[in-house]
């Protein structure tokens, strides 16, 4: 299911934290079973709504998680958009810096996509910046330097940057150029179910 087609619904009706701890149980287990099975994992990343932050203590809820199933923190990165930030009265960062200072790493999605994305990020601190995929959608000489442009601004702040909506070589070939850190995009897969995603990862050579 496309999430356009429920996030809105659930955040309507004030049910969104169920779905997203639901989540990061899934996450959970998943990390302890391949551990488990000697296999390799790698960090995940998840996204957690504005209204995490309301409706439950969302700190507690994925401390209790990853404790009851030793997954180490540095394993987790929480995605939260411009828009979790509005009209915060400092409850929000507060809650990043716990993250934060318990070893998760807090990334900003979309960067870019908001108006107020550069005061942002004078008030808040992230570990990485996920540059919205817009930049790329429309692929002209001017995406190339405010692309760059915001590369080299994290890099001084010391903040890592990913670029979103990689579908083409030429992407890619620029993005490693401009010195960004990680891409994501279909040029590598559309989003799949965890199994098919390995089987494509094997068909492509790519390793954990």
């Amino acid at each position: 299911l496309p999430p356009l087609d429920f996030i809105g619904i659930l955040e309507e009706a004030h049910l969104i934290h169920k779905l997203d701890t639901f989540m990061l149980r899934k996450v959970c287990e998943k990390y302890r079973e391949e551990t488990d099975s000697g296999h390799k994992c790698v960090p995940i990343s998840f996204n957690l709504s504005r209204l995490d932050f309301k409706l439950c203590n969302i700190y507690k809820e994925v401390v209790r998680l990853t404790d009851e199933y030793k997954v180490p923190h540095n394993m987790l990165h929480i995605e939260i958009t411009e828009s979790v930030l509005d009209d915060d009265d400092g409850f929000i960062k507060s809650q990043i810096e716990k993250f934060q200072s318990d070893h998760f790493e807090v990334w900003m999605d979309d960067f870019g996509s908001g108006f107020s994305s550069l005061n942002v990020l004078k008030d808040y601190d992230f570990n990485y910046l996920k540059i919205d995929m817009l930049f790329l959608r429309n692929f002209t000489e001017k995406s190339k330097v405010i692309i760059r442009s915001i590369i080299e601004m994290a890099k001084r702040l010391n903040i890592g940057t990913l670029t979103e909506g990689v579908e083409t070589k030429e992407h890619l070939d620029f993005l490693k150029e401009a010195g960004c850190d990680l891409v994501q995009g279909y040029y590598f897969s559309k989003p799949l179910p965890y199994d098919e995603v390995m089987k494509v990862l094997e068909e492509k050579g790519v390793g954990m």
